[in-house]
């Protein structure tokens, strides 16, 4: 509860650190506002968006890893451990990095603010720590240690705001800089929950498997990228729908072939 209760004191502290450091960057009020609407109002919900699937694995972990730890069973364990991991990479991989190759014509799509795509495509790049965040989180709730997470979610939000207060202030960095505290703030409290997960059910990252992951995440990007090229003088929309079906296509047959199914 207290970990869930953090979550709008983070929004809060970005509502009143953001602005204020982008106009110390030399931003107008109106133009912070702006840049700040890109960030919460455009980027923040398409990661949230993207990591639906994670947040409901997070929470079908509790009650399954608990059952494994009330029987003793650590092989048991291990592998609901490792196979929530598996699918959370599976999921936010590919998002990751289609989102971010599409980060500008989604934000014309869905925001008709191209100019917010720079931010976005940042951001994006928090949705694989973001899942990883939740899953590991699920994962030592599920364990009854419900307040290791609380405390790496804390030292993840000081991360952030020494990275927003730093960074946003820079006029090169600005709105970007916030994005990168985001991102920095996922990236913390997942790598802090993975360390607590490893000591607890001694679970590691299969760095083969999440190899064959990001191959077929780079294919996937690169036709991604290339079909939009191609298509866009069609129109933004059809253009941004074709490269992801053929992105998806591409990363579906790249696991595949690579035993990243298996």
């Amino acid at each position: 509860s207290l970990a869930q209760m953090l979550l709008p004191v983070v929004a809060i502290l970005d509502l009143l650190i953001v602005p204020l450091r982008l106009e110390a960057a030399g931003f107008s009020v109106e133009r912070a506002t702006e840049l700040y609407g890109y960030l919460t109002g455009m980027a923040l919900p398409l990661v949230n968006m993207a990591t639906i699937l994670t947040a409901s694995l997070a929470l079908s972990l509790v009650p399954a890893i608990s059952e494994a730890a009330a029987l003793g069973d650590r092989q048991m364990s291990y592998q609901r451990v490792a196979t929530a991991m598996r699918i959370s990479n599976l999921i936010t991989i590919p998002a990751c990095i289609g989102l971010s190759i599409l980060a500008t014509p989604v934000s014309q799509i869905f925001y008709g603010a191209p100019e917010a795509g720079t931010t976005v495509a940042v951001m994006v790049i928090g949705i694989f720590f973001l899942g990883m965040q939740q899953v590991s989180t699920g994962i030592l709730q599920g364990l009854s240690h419900t307040s290791i997470p609380l405390v790496n979610m804390v030292i993840s939000l000081l991360v952030k705001v020494l990275i927003n207060w730093t960074l946003v202030a820079l006029p090169w960095w600005g709105i970007v800089g916030a994005a990168w505290g985001t991102v920095a703030d996922y990236a913390v409290a997942a790598i802090l929950n993975i360390y607590f997960v490893k000591r607890y059910t001694g679970f590691s990252i299969d760095l083969v498997e999440t190899g064959k992951m990001l191959v077929a995440g780079v294919a996937m990007g690169g036709v991604i990228y290339a079909a939009f090229g191609l298509l866009a003088a069609g129109g933004v929309f059809i253009a941004t729908a074709v490269a992801i079906v053929a992105g998806s296509l591409v990363y579906g047959v790249v696991l595949i072939l690579t035993g990243g199914l298996v």
